[in-house]
């Protein structure tokens, strides 16, 4: 290639560089809808989708039902150049064909209904005493210990996960799944259907991964029985324990190999479809969960990683091992792309330029294939609420604009394509000595270490813009050795940087030993104070990994150096097509820098905007044997630097100090023109524009020609006779369901209550401990509790039994009047559930099962001679799952120590308070919450008729109130004032006041209330910029329009660039009623000097805000109760509450800008 074939592939990619979407086939699938869904695909850019059953899929898998879709899909794949691939699996992990959920709409696993011999096994050991009698059930083999006991190791099957390491039962899934698209679509494969995902596999043993088929297969390859060596499995430091670890790991890393990669890699060969899909990247799992990575992936045509981090670390941030280990097996073994499933469970809150942010640096890592996850087919109901959002698809208001979006990835993708990579560090994956450290399943203190210092070393070098892969032991065994390189795949590195205990065989010796004697660079490391290096390189220094990008910069020229400015955070990656150098240069922060880079490369160097496709020269010099370049990165930029000709220029600082776009105390103009032009003067744009809320038709139609929109309110507050707490309620449950009152009427005053140690609450706890303290003035005259418990639960009250009772969610009324005491009193409850939730979610149902969700209900009144307590469950009791035998004791004060947890600040579902920590309860949500709704209290169920009330506030502008649509008597008032709608309607002035609505009911049904949203017609009117939320639309996400006029007298020798300012989140830019451009992310500024006039000009701005203000309130009633849905639709949207934040901030200011001379 040359030049201009470069330039032209990158301002226009070719399709297959385009994101593939990981398409979240939920709910009931329509055939034409889907169809309609790749049409918005292909307009926005993404021109591939994998369909994905979810674990939410209502349409049967595998089906009539299914392939009707499928067909539709493949059929409108062909007409509109969209790739539909093929996803292996309903939900994940690959290789069940059907459902292993206990709830769900699906049909059973076909691979597992087979029996027990497709089932995943496990070794585990158990120790007996002397003369205790031994368990023959599923006894593989027992041993006598030193003590006189016995040392017994039984086989575990797990019932509901495949067998990964038996090709028998992996044949059986490739006949269920792979075989029946190849009936249907085989005349497809390799064109509209390009391959297929699988997701998520890993050997479930545990302690130890066991197959029955092992005894024998070790005993092939390793020439000595497993079976008298399975203590060296849990002990041992000796070379034979060793050994045998060693061996062992080994063996069931190839049977996994053999059964599902390599056997899946061949059928997909075969029929011509590319193999993709992915594991997990962390070392230290590797040899229990993945055995040997490399050997493993190498069989993908597309090797895959996950990228869970911007889910899992907040701030958002990219784990560097899961995009390099899928990286650096493409390149070993040639292979062209390599994938990541991006980005999932970012939340709604996640804005484009945060994404961009993640693409930018992981394809600073080299990843050139984007999974990103995911394109929700839906996301209304209970099942798919809370699937890990966002969706980034039609459900979000930046999906207007995502063709920016799908265009730069597609730029990003295809200029980490073509050529090769240039990186100097190979950084050896030490899996072979990390079997050996392998004890009882899990790695031993010196293996945590060497775990800890792989990583440690791979994120110190790659933070130092020391661009780094890794490579594994076949790799290097087979890797040709010149000049001091190791030229393996796409590969040719000049440094191996190796762990301290690698462990070097006759075959590694003799290739490091060459590689040294030409010149290569071999370091070792280790964190672990006197470690000597492995022999035959006994005399060779070991450095801590901290240390290695000072050894390393001792050795040989860095390919980049940052000579001014700050580096943390700006990632960088080298290729070469033909003779054509370019660089990848990410700023990974929200800030905007200037840099000064070192560049090994000599030459003249033009820069390439991925955002635009454009081009421009760069202002840069000879410097040090390599070229010097002064480059600005706005917050999240990235641009690749490309090196034209090898002209050795001057070495002349002059051209450097001359710097590039340094505007003191302005705004630098964007980096496609700031070589050429300078700011002479800024024109600000202040005081009052007309502001109007678009209507949904703005989604999809582009125009500012808006005089007024129909608007319907979701929410309301809502208070009634019963409960005495009024509640922000959303009005209709789901699209197309009527409102009711008794949605939200209970006599309750107390909350159902459990314990939320993180995301998730512990809905999977057989036992949960209660504990409340009160105090009361004089003895209790009289004493009542009303408790619900799913299921069983015990009171105690001051450290006394009072009652057990099976609930089963009937109330039970108890009375503790003799109990009770003056002063201090403890009352304390242990519920008891025999059938759990299986897990932290439902997500293949639409409703939650109600008798397996542990929680308590409690409420009760105390008189005294002085007082009336009220005692309720509620977050000021504690709970714990695990506690001391004395929880129940009055004199033990439990309560000083127990914690409040905050959801918003957990990492995961799974990292929060363990077991044996008192918490304050979460409050799951008063009755008639489901999926218990209306239970009585002391019998009585919602008073009827009682007067309820509505509050709904009305966004400034609304001229027009159409009349509420209620079932019973009702009557309004609109600031406090009484309306009538005898008309139909109400209309109002537009003052540009946000006014409150209330509607007064008086309910004799529980299906009476307010029936529908509240609709009003909005028009323009003046505001301030600012958080349009404060325009009464607190709730709206969608688009609003901005406009003004300003007088400029426009000058012919001076360009015009528009700076809007803070945006939240994406603009239109329209001038003179002409579309100038579209910003989705910082800085929000365009040039606009064609579309001026001189004289008046009209300016509007079309601003579309985060899916997260609307999404907060969407949570369906079927889902509140449970803590993983309320992680997804408030608590991770609450803990970024700036994103929340809607419209167009500003300032908003005009720069006029002239050329600079030289």
């Amino acid at each position: 290639m040359d030049i201009k074939d470069v330039i032209k592939g990158f301002e226009k990619p070719d399709r297959k560089y385009s994101a593939v979407a990981f398409w979240f086939w939920n709910g009931e699938l329509n055939p034409d809808f889907l169809a309609w869904q790749i049409d918005e695909m292909v307009d926005k850019g993404v021109y591939g989708g994998f369909m994905h059953a979810r674990a939410y899929l209502k349409t049967p898998y595998l089906e009539n039902d299914w392939w009707k879709a499928v067909d539709k899909c493949v059929a409108r794949g062909r007409e509109k150049g969209f790739n539909p691939w093929i996803y292996d699996e309903y939900a994940w992990p690959s290789g069940t064909a059907g459902s292993t959920f206990e709830f769900g709409y699906q049909k059973p696993s076909r691979v597992l209904a087979e029996g027990e011999k497709n089932m995943a096994k496990g070794l585990y050991a158990r120790k007996y005493a002397a003369g205790e009698p031994i368990d023959e059930e599923n006894l593989l083999a027992k041993f006598p210990t030193d003590n006189g006991g016995t040392l017994a190791f039984y086989r575990r099957v797990y019932l509901k996960s495949v067998d990964y390491l038996n090709k028998d039962a992996i044949r059986v899934f490739i006949n269920c799944t792979h075989e029946e698209y190849k009936k249907r679509y085989e005349s497809d494969f390799g064109t509209t259907i390009p391959g297929v995902f699988f997701d998520e596999i890993y050997m479930i043993g545990y302690p130890l991964p066991w197959t029955d088929s092992l005894p024998d297969e070790f005993l092939a390859r390793c020439g000595y029985d497993l079976m008298k060596e399975l203590p060296c499995l849990l002990e041992g430091e000796d070379d034979h324990a060793r050994k045998v670890r060693r061996d062992y790991y080994r063996v069931i890393s190839e049977l996994y190999e053999e059964a599902f990669f390599k056997q899946i890699s061949e059928w997909c060969t075969e029929n011509n479809l590319m193999l993709t899909g992915h594991t997990e990247e962390y070392l230290q799992s590797h040899p229990r969960r993945q055995g040997n990575f490399f050997n493993t992936m190498r069989h993908l045509h597309i090797p895959g990683a996950d990228n869970h981090d911007y889910r899992y670390r907040f701030p958002r941030k990219i784990t560097f091992c899961e995009p390099k280990y899928a990286v650096s097996v493409a390149r070993a073994y040639n292979r062209e792309r390599c994938m990541s499933e991006a980005m999932g469970g970012a939340g709604w809150g996640c804005s484009l330029q945060e994404f961009k942010r993640g693409i930018n640096t992981m394809g600073a890592m080299g990843i050139n294939m984007f999974t990103l996850h995911g394109f929700y087919n839906e996301c209304e109901h209970q099942g798919s609420q809370a699937d890990w959002p966002t969706s980034f698809f039609y459900q979000n208001p930046y999906w207007k604009y995502f063709k920016n979006f799908g265009d730069y990835i597609s730029r990003i993708c295809y200029m980490n394509t073509i050529g090769r990579p240039v990186v100097d560090n190979a950084l050896y994956y030490p899996i072979n000595e990390l079997y050996e450290d392998m004890v009882q399943g899990e790695a031993n203190e010196r293996g945590k270490i060497m775990c800890q210092d792989f990583d440690r070393a791979l994120n110190i070098l790659l933070c130092r813009q020391m661009d780094t892969d890794m490579i594994d032991y076949e790799s290097l065994a087979r890797a040709n050795i010149k000049e001091g390189k190791i030229e393996v795949g796409q590969q040719s590195f000049s440094a191996l940087i190796c762990p301290a205990n690698m462990k070097i065989d006759e075959i590694l010796a003799e290739k490091l030993r060459n590689f040294v004697e030409t010149g290569g660079h071999l370091i070792f490391y280790s964190s672990n104070p006197g470690e000597a290096a492995p022999k035959p390189f006994g005399e060779y220094t070991v450095y801590k990994p901290e240390s290695l990008p000072e050894v390393l910069r001792n050795r040989f020229t860095p390919d980049v150096q940052v000579i001014e400015g700050d580096n943390t955070d700006l990632y960088v990656n080298h290729r070469v097509v033909g003779d054509l150098h370019y660089y990848m240069i990410s700023n990974s922060t929200n800030k905007k820098r200037q840099v000064t880079l070192q560049l090994r490369q000599v030459g003249n160097v033009i820069r390439m905007d991925p955002e635009t496709g454009k081009t421009m020269p760069v202002k840069s010099c000879s410097k040090d044997g390599g070229t010097r370049v002064v480059i600005n990165l706005e917050a999240d930029e990235a641009c690749y630097l490309l090196f034209y000709k090898k002209v050795v220029l001057q070495d002349n600082e002059a051209i450097l100090q001359d710097k590039e776009a340094i505007l003191q105390d302005k705004e630098a103009i964007p980096p496609t023109e700031d070589m050429a032009m300078k700011v002479s003067s800024i024109q600000p744009i202040t005081g009052h524009w007309s502001f109007i809320p678009l209507s949904k038709e703005y989604d999809s139609r582009w125009g500012v020609n808006s005089n007024y929109c129909m608007m319907d309110i979701p929410i309301a507050v809502f208070s009634s006779e019963s409960g005495g707490q009024s509640q922000l309620i959303r009005i209709c449950n789901k699209e197309g369901e009527l409102g009711k009152c008794g949605r939200h009427l209970s006599e309750w005053k107390a909350s159902w209550i459990t314990r939320r140690p993180s995301w998730c609450d512990d809905a999977d706890a057989t036992d949960l401990y209660f504990r409340k303290v009160l105090w009361l003035d004089s003895d209790a005259i009289q004493a009542r509790l009303c408790i619900v418990a799913v299921n069983n639960f015990t009171l105690y009250v001051n450290g006394q039994k009072v009652c057990s009772h099976i609930s089963n969610r009937n109330p039970i009324e108890v009375d503790i009047a003799k109990y009770l005491q003056k002063g201090k009193n403890l009352m304390a409850v242990h519920v008891h559930n025999h059938i759990p939730l299986p897990g932290k979610n439902v997500c293949e149902d639409e409703t939650l099962p109600p008798e397996r969700i542990i929680s308590l209900l409690l409420e009760g009144t105390i008189l005294t001679a002085n007082q009336q307590q009220i005692i309720k469950s509620d977050g000021s009791w504690i709970v714990c799952r695990t506690p001391g035998d004395d929880w129940y004791k009055i004199d033990i004060d439990i309560e000083a120590n127990a914690r409040h947890l905050d959801p918003k600040t957990c990492t995961s579902f799974g990292k929060g308070a363990p077991d044996h920590v008192w918490l304050y309860a979460w409050e799951r949500g008063r009755p008639p919450i489901q999926p218990w709704g209306n239970i009585p209290l002391f019998g009585n169920d919602v008073k009827l008729p009682q007067q309820i009330a509505y509050t709904i506030t009305l966004p400034a502008g609304t001229v027009l109130i159409e009349k509420p649509e209620v079932r019973g008597k009702f009557n309004c008032l609109l600031d406090g004032l009484p309306i009538s709608f005898d008309k139909g309607a109400v209309i109002l002035e537009n003052d540009g006041v946000v006014r409150t609505l209330v509607i007064q009911v008086t309910a004799e049904s529980l299906d009476d209330g307010l029936l529908k949203p509240i609709r009003v017609m909005v028009k323009p009117h003046n505001v301030l910029l600012g958080d349009w939320r404060m325009e009464g639309l607190k709730w709206f996400s969608g688009r609003a329009l901005y406009h003004k006029e300003f007088t400029l007298e426009k000058q012919s020798n001076c360009r015009y660039w528009l700076d809007l300012g803070d945006v939240r989140f994406n603009a239109e830019i329209w001038v003179n009623k002409k579309l100038v451009g579209t910003r989705i992310w910082e800085p929000y500024r365009i040039e606009i000097t064609d579309a001026l006039v001189d004289g008046i000009n009209e300016l509007d701005i079309v601003v579309a805000n985060s899916a997260a203000v609307e999404r907060q309130f969407m949570l369906v009633d079927e889902g509140v109760a449970l803590g993983w849905n309320r992680y997804w639709n408030e608590d991770n949207i609450y803990r970024e509450p700036q994103n929340l934040v809607s419209g167009l901030q500003g300032p908003v200011q005009l720069y006029v800008c002239t050329f600079n001379d030289w």
